[in-house]
């Protein structure tokens, strides 16, 4: 079951976008997807950098050692196929952040690899001063 993460005062953000226009409809559907693209970047690179301190062990096909993360810890990247499968897409004013690799729920939640919460929790100052920034200018604007 995939993780969702709702915010509050959405009616708010509908009422002003029904006050300035279709201009701020456009600025804010781009921040948006700019934000969710942001998202995806920082799980990723939640995955692929930083050091693991998690136990050493031997993989095969190919041979090879292979470090997991620990606990709390994002996940370590092996073979590249979590990395390759997260996702961003958006329609207007809703954006989804997601990995189709099977077993993300289990890495992020039971496991407690997190990545694409903490992604998202990076993102959220961005995310809120852009939107305030938009309606703010449209403000400005008089329409």
């Amino acid at each position: 079951m995939p993780n969702k993460t709702y915010v509050k005062g959405f009616e708010g953000l509908t009422r002003a976008l029904e006050k300035y226009g279709e201009s701020v409809d456009k600025e804010l559907s781009d921040h948006v997807n700019m934000t969710s693209q942001k998202i995806r970047n920082v799980a990723i690179e939640l995955i692929q950098k930083g050091g693991k301190t998690g136990r050493v062990y031997k993989k095969y096909e190919p041979n090879r050692l292979h470090r997991a993360s620990a606990k709390g810890e994002a996940p370590a990247t092996d073979t590249g196929y979590l990395v390759s499968n997260i996702k961003a897409s958006f329609k207007g004013l809703k954006a989804k952040v997601r990995s189709n690799a099977k077993y993300s729920n289990y890495l992020e939640i039971t496991l407690e690899r997190p990545f694409l919460v903490p992604a998202m929790e990076s993102q959220r100052k961005y995310w809120r001063n852009g939107i305030l920034n938009i309606v703010k200018y449209g403000k400005r604007r008089g329409k």
